[in-house]
């Protein structure tokens, strides 16, 4: 009960004095606040670096010079799926004859383009939304094996097709020949492919990516059913977690894949590897450099916190030093005497952070819980600050002290 009217007669005999100390208490939380919630921004912005600067990588010719059209074995396309990546885009080429008069044995060119895509984000100028699809049918025929295609409007024009149509006509692969560079067909027999929809032509006026656009699956089927090899014509992905961007690189070169080589002529193989990483290696870096910084600085950071309340206190205590000398001289302890400036001093440290707390939902942007948590962090280190302020206030001989106040 003493203790209680002693921390009382600290706190309101000099409400200047405690003002001050309540004042500097909340400003001390700010800039805590202010410090950590700097580390947690670049953590966070750390975390979220994939999702602003996406590492993407993408299957191009030896040369680096070609993105598609060449050829993707299953042997690294397999690898490459197994990797730790996300939305995963790739295609497959394909061709056939719609005149009679282009279906001869020695096949010298195609009059139908045939493209075998994994999603609609492969080809420039087409989506969902310009595709007048057949009663039943959308996009998920591009994940079936059924002989199922979307054609351009140009070319259902051309030949007066409409959806619900079927065709029956010679598919042809094309491969490099032994040179690298001349191309010949591989005949797939005749097929017979469904029409279930018809996209318009790009309206910027560029020219339309393929006749027709058919699914990976089956195309794949096909080609396998006649005792090819098949290829891929292009591939690109996203990294999962760019964070691992070492170990990706790493796991590619161990699947077969190179960097490319301007002066490479082989435009036949798809066994090199880009992967855009500059922008995203670069920002982390700095993200990383910042977060070293603040980290390092943390502890000297808490260290003049605690410095700081100790100068605070023993200034604003110094003053009480000859009430204290007085109960000393009366016989009470100096543990007592020290133990209600503490707690007189907590409570003010205490009001500076309900005075703190609601500046720094207003301005902070931190959630209420994390005030809290740094609320919690100052009045630790104010304990400790105050308790060395006490230790230094209360090194004094009382009758010495008294003595020279008389």
């Amino acid at each position: 009960m003493v203790i209680l009217k002693e921390m009382n007669y600290i706190v309101l005999r000099s409400r200047g004095r405690t003002a001050l100390s309540v004042c500097i208490a909340a400003l001390l939380v700010c800039c805590m606040s202010f410090y950590l919630g700097s580390i947690q921004t670049a953590e966070s912005a750390e975390e979220n670096l994939a999702q602003v600067i996406p590492v993407t990588a993408q299957v191009v010719s030896r040369s680096g010079a070609r993105t598609v059209g060449f050829e993707i074995d299953e042997n690294h396309f397999a690898n490459l799926m197994k990797a730790d990546i996300k939305d995963a885009v790739y295609t497959a080429s394909a061709c056939a004859n719609f005149q009679e008069q282009y279906r001869a044995e020695d096949v010298q060119g195609a009059d139908t383009s045939v493209t075998a895509v994994s999603g609609l984000s492969a080809l420039v100028g087409v989506t969902e939304e310009n595709i007048a699809f057949e009663n039943g049918y959308d996009l998920s025929f591009l994940e079936r094996v059924e002989p199922l295609c979307v054609v351009s409007q140009s070319y259902a024009a051309q030949y007066g097709l409409n959806s619900g149509d079927t065709l029956s006509m010679p598919f042809y692969v094309t491969r490099y020949n032994d040179d690298g560079f001349s191309l010949r067909y591989e005949h797939l027999g005749m097929q017979g492919v469904k029409i279930i929809g018809v996209y318009a032509d790009s309206a910027s006026g560029s020219s339309v990516p393929c006749s027709m656009i058919v699914s990976v699956p089956w195309l794949q089927t096909v080609v396998k059913d006649n005792n090819l090899r098949f290829y891929y014509s292009s591939f690109r992905c996203a990294l999962r977690d760019p964070m691992k961007l070492n170990d990706f690189k790493d796991a590619m070169r161990g699947a077969g894949f190179a960097k490319p080589d301007p002066n490479a002529f082989d435009e036949r193989h798809g066994d090199t590897l880009v992967v855009d990483d500059q922008l995203f290696i670069e920002t982390a870096e700095k993200l990383e450099q910042n977060l070293k910084v603040l980290r390092w600085f943390l502890a000297p950071f808490f260290a003049l916190v605690i410095v700081l309340v100790t100068l605070v206190t023993f200034l604003l205590l110094r003053s009480t030093r000859r009430d204290m000398a007085i109960s000393l001289s009366l016989g009470r302890p100096k543990i007592l005497s020290g133990c209600a400036c503490f707690f007189g001093m907590l409570i003010a440290n205490v009001c500076g952070c309900a005075v703190a707390v609601p500046i720094l939902l207003c301005t902070a942007g931190l959630a209420l819980g994390q005030i809290l948590t740094i609320c919690g962090l100052y009045l630790a280190s104010s304990c400790v600050g105050v308790l060395l302020a006490l230790i230094l206030l209360l090194r004094f001989d009382a009758l010495e002290l008294l003595t020279k106040i008389d």
